[in-house]
């Protein structure tokens, strides 16, 4: 029946955007939008990303609830969330496959899937449902993440960084216990969220992605652990810091740091005044680099000193200077992160 289905597709979605299609026909597009929806559901039921009990609905409620928006007609008849979809995904007069149709359809699906699935998790969760509205907004208030899908889920990554899509996700654990460490309880969801984005820009072990569902899960988490009166008021309250300028942090950390040091390293003649000074523009990048924001992604240590020490060998880099760069970057990103918390 599946593959009849796909089979005829052009012809169905061309009389469901015609505006005067059957009954027959919008029922056999309904039935056709719900088959490719229903193995969504199951595999986030099945992967633990999906509580029915929580919701109190089964599989086919859920479909049918996030789906129930596509098929809302205007006053002329038209399924207009149908409408806009295919016109921006389908090229006019561009003649598609079924097997291109379904794709796209299934883009359609899975979309209504991820805004569905928040919805409903705001109507049964009303604290829950704020974090997820407030994340959202954060998201696109800043620069600081981008959104993409994967594996059928909404992701935030870093913006400007190498998400390394080749390490092993984030397990949940290792992140709240990092985020734990920097965030306080009154922070609100746009202060976790930058938060958050310097730990996974800093750590180098997992992908530097979470899904938009895990994060509201462990901020909801951390709100927890305040009280629940608290709880409620600070997740509403507007951001009042948003213009934190996380460049200028870096720059006053260095500032700080080469001040304190300057004694240490050159009145102890342990290294040149020339070479203090490059150490510390080469700190100043390893930051930016570090917490995402010059967009250089991977580059080592010994290349972030080469840009300022021409000729430096990776053999002179390993003898002379590793372990100095490696001891004032990490005061560096530990003096970053304090100031994160103030």
């Amino acid at each position: 029946m599946e593959k009849r289905r796909h089979s005829l597709l052009n012809g169905l979605l061309a009389s469901i955007l015609s505006g005067t299609p059957g009954a027959p026909e919008v029922r056999e597009f309904v039935e056709l939008c719900c088959d490719l929806a229903l193995p969504v559901v199951r595999k986030r039921i099945a992967l633990g990303k999906l509580n029915l009990h929580a919701l109190g609905l089964n599989e086919t409620d859920v479909v049918y609830d996030c789906l129930a928006e596509l098929f809302q007609r205007d006053a002329e008849g038209r399924f207009p969330h149908i409408q806009r979809y295919v016109e921006k995904n389908i090229p006019a007069g561009m003649p598609q496959s079924d097997e291109q149709l379904v794709v796209i359809l299934r883009g359609l699906i899975i979309g209504r899937i991820n805004d569905g699935l928040i919805r409903l998790y705001q109507e049964t969760d009303p604290v829950f449902g704020r974090i997820l509205r407030n994340i959202r907004l954060a998201l696109e208030r800043s620069e600081q993440f981008v959104r993409e899908t994967r594996f059928n889920d909404v992701y935030i990554f870093p913006a400007g960084i190498d998400p390394l899509l080749h390490r092993p996700p984030v397990p949940y654990e290792y992140l709240k216990d990092l985020v734990l460490q920097i965030v306080r309880l009154d922070d609100n969801v746009p202060q976790m969220l930058r938060k958050m984005h310097v730990i996974l820009c800093e750590q180098e072990e997992y992908q530097r992605g979470v899904r938009l569902i895990t994060a509201a899960v462990l901020f909801k988490e951390i709100y927890g652990l305040a009280q629940a009166a608290d709880t409620d008021a600070k997740i509403v309250q507007p951001e009042p810091d948003a213009g934190l300028d996380l460049p200028a942090v870096v720059g006053r950390v260095c500032g700080e740091l080469r001040a304190e040091m300057r004694e240490t390293y050159v009145a102890g003649e342990k290294v040149s005044e020339e070479l203090f000074e490059k150490y510390f523009l080469a700190l100043n990048q390893i930051l930016l680099s570090g917490f995402g924001l010059d967009g250089t992604g991977e580059k080592s240590y010994f290349d972030h000193l080469r840009d300022y020490v021409p000729g430096l060998t990776r053999e002179s880099y390993t003898s002379d200077h590793r372990t100095t760069v490696e001891y004032l970057a990490k005061l560096g990103k530990q003096r970053v992160r304090e100031y994160l918390v103030r």
